[in-house]
């Protein structure tokens, strides 16, 4: 009986194992490992963030969303969330003229990590860009002023955007404000 592993030694060797696939880029078998992780570990979430890493390296972008929305919407996992805005902002930063099915779909994503953290910099600064994008300055101008006033929000893309925003919603001295802060 002794030789027979415990549930941490098993653990133990999955995570190794799926570590070291990973490096190798070997993500058919990471993704193996990943399985057998979240079979000894039902209850971490994680696992399935990483899952949805892997399949978006195996190509598989569209299962990879899926299992990052699904792990959002059952648990609440704020890292899902992040890592899939993420990605719909790169679709949307992407696109020529960004449509307004790609926007809304980012935007409903935004908005869920915003309930839950309404500070959130990464979440505030990807809103306001896709309002600017949208030529929705007075609302991108909320946004980014809600963004500088956090004591990281104030970095100087934030700032820059806000003087852009100032300057076409005819607010020179705002802009200038927000010039002079990122100096």
């Amino acid at each position: 009986i002794w030789l027979v592993p415990t549930e941490q030694q098993l653990v133990a060797r999955a995570r190794s194992a799926f570590r070291a696939n990973s490096q190798a880029e070997d993500y058919a078998t990471a993704d193996f490992y990943l399985r057998k992780l979240a079979a000894l570990q039902p209850e971490e979430p994680d696992h399935r963030l990483q899952q949805a890493a892997v399949q978006s390296k195996l190509g598989n972008e569209q299962q990879a969303r899926s299992v990052a929305l699904g792990l959002m919407r059952e648990s609440g996992y704020l890292p899902a969330a992040e890592w899939l805005s993420e990605r719909q902002f790169a679709d949307f930063a992407a696109e020529a003229i960004p449509s307004d099915e790609s926007w809304k779909s980012l935007e409903q994503i935004l908005e869920w990590i915003l309930n839950r953290q309404p500070d959130h910099i990464r979440a505030l600064y990807m809103r306001a860009t896709g309002l600017m994008v949208r030529g929705e300055n007075s609302r991108a101008q909320a946004v980014l002023r809600k963004l500088v006033a956090q004591p990281r929000g104030n970095f100087g893309l934030a700032l820059y955007s806000l003087a852009e925003v100032e300057l076409d919603l005819n607010s020179e001295q705002e802009a200038r404000a927000a010039l002079a802060a990122r100096a």
